[in-house]
């Protein structure tokens, strides 16, 4: 279980909607887990610097921001990758909230290697060129 501050993903109980953590810009971009998350899987692609910091404010603009930065052959890979990791982090987050599994970054971490896996199964070829996707 992580040791950091994880109030963002709340606890079985509390209400979700009432707590000022409760953003998606929030559990995207500037909640420590979801940034800690995104470093691990961009790390190994050398696209580390790329991770949101405490100050990015809008998901969407740092998606556009980061997307122009990777190289051209690369962009639509990373905008799948940046999909699957928020949908990912958003179902870590909800199997957190509502059926009391603990924050894991390695859990998270294979849950999305897994699931790359089979976006690249399903045609999502730009995966593949990022070097994710491949079974192991």
């Amino acid at each position: 279980m992580a040791s950091w501050n994880t109030s963002c993903f709340g606890t079985r109980f509390q209400s979700f909607i009432s707590s000022k953590f409760e953003s998606s810009e929030h559990l995207l971009t500037s909640c420590v887990f979801a940034r800690q998350l995104c470093f691990h899987n961009l790390q190994p692609l050398n696209l580390a610097s790329l991770v949101p910091t405490r100050r990015t404010l809008s998901f969407a603009d740092w998606w556009k921001k980061s997307a122009r930065k990777v190289q051209k052959e690369h962009r639509k890979g990373f905008k799948s990758f940046v999909i699957l990791g928020a949908w990912n982090l958003w179902k870590h987050r909800n199997a957190c909230v509502f059926d009391g599994s603990p924050l894991s970054i390695p859990t998270a971490l294979q849950a999305f290697k897994d699931e790359s896996h089979l976006w690249v199964v399903g045609g999502a070829e730009g995966l593949l060129g990022l070097g994710l996707g491949s079974p192991t």
